[in-house]
């Protein structure tokens, strides 16, 4: 099969495309570069929803190799040689945050997603990973992680982000 499909169940295909947005820019704009939306939040916003749309008939298994993907090509073209030293510090600071818990880093969100206390758990992950020595990053990646608590913030407003974060992972 060609790069832009990817498989949802056996023998069942879908073709991949970027959010509707994103491409009637890519089309209009001469001088579209896509790293621009590597940590606009509402790029990340509009994907979300898109890839939800995209995936909702797809058994678990492929969303997460389809995420796993995702992340790698996200990885690659937003990060990589530019933003390394940040995400190293974020995710050695996450690794002994969720050891506080009592949870193995690598198990975190699968032991978290499904417990009855998702939302106090990610909340005291937050608190965690906010106190102390932070990881040195660019002002954009600050930007863009206050941006996106906000956002989660805003979906509900009987809802916490983190009761909001949790509903999209057991979702998902």
């Amino acid at each position: 099969k060609q790069w832009y499909q990817r498989r949802v169940r056996e023998g069942n295909w879908i073709k991949l495309s970027p959010p509707e947005g994103m491409m009637e820019k890519m089309i209009k704009d001469d001088d579209f570069n896509p790293k621009e939306l590597c940590f606009n939040v509402q790029a990340h916003i509009s994907a979300a929803k898109h890839v939800v749309g995209l995936l909702k008939d797809c058994d678990r298994v492929q969303k997460k190799i389809f995420m796993h993907m995702m992340m790698k090509k996200f990885y690659e073209f937003c990060i990589k040689g530019e933003h390394e030293q940040c995400f190293m510090g974020i995710h050695m600071k996450a690794a002994a945050c969720s050891m506080k818990q009592g949870i193995c880093p690598y198990d975190f969100l699968k032991v978290v997603k499904n417990d009855d206390e998702c939302s106090d758990k990610l909340a005291a992950m937050e608190q965690c990973m906010e106190s102390g020595k932070m990881p040195r990053c660019d002002q954009v990646i600050v930007d863009f992680y206050e941006g996106i608590k906000q956002r989660l913030e805003d979906i509900s407003d009987e809802a916490s982000r983190h009761d909001v974060m949790c509903d999209m992972m057991a979702n998902f």
